[in-house]
C-alpha cells in the first residue's frame, strides 16, 4: 500500500501559502503537483503554469479548478489528450463558450459529452 506523502498533505491544506505551492510545482511526484492543481486556494498564475504539466492528471485537475482563468481553459480545450478534453466536456461548471467549443471537438465522444453537458446546463 502506497503511503500519502507529507508533501501531498501539505500542499492540500487550505492555509498553504502561494510560496509553498509555487515551490512544489516542479516537484517530481505527479500526485503532489495534481494536489496543488486541485487546491481551491491555488492562484491563477500557478494554475497557468501547471496547465503545461506533462502529466494529464495535473492538467485535468487544472481544468476542473474553479480558479482557472478562461484563457487557460481555452488552451486546455484543445489539449492533445482526448481524455482531458472529455473530462472538461463533463464539467457543467465550465463557461458556456468552452463547452460550446468542445461540441466541435475532433473526437466524437468529446463532442457528444459536451452536447449532453450543455443540454443539462440549459435545463437547470
Amino acid at each position: 500500500m502506497k503511503s500519502i506523502s507529507s508533501e501531498y498533505i501539505r500542499v492540500g491544506r487550505s492555509e498553504v501559502s502561494d510560496d509553498t505551492l509555487n515551490g512544489f510545482v516542479v516537484y517530481d511526484d505527479e500526485t503532489v503537483r495534481r494536489r496543488i492543481a486541485e487546491n481551491p486556494k491555488c492562484s491563477k498564475e500557478i494554475l497557468e503554469r501547471l496547465s503545461r504539466d506533462e502529466a494529464r492528471s495535473v492538467r485535468t485537475a487544472v481544468a476542473a479548478n474553479a480558479n482557472t482563468d478562461t484563457r487557460v481553459l481555452l488552451s486546455l480545450s484543445s489539449d492533445r489528450d482526448p481524455d482531458l478534453r472529455y473530462s472538461m466536456a463533463e464539467n457543467h461548471n465550465l463557461p458556456f463558450q468552452i463547452l460550446d467549443l468542445l461540441t466541435h471537438d475532433e473526437n466524437p465522444y468529446v463532442q457528444a459529452r459536451a452536447l449532453s453537458t450543455l443540454s443539462r446546463k440549459q435545463t437547470n
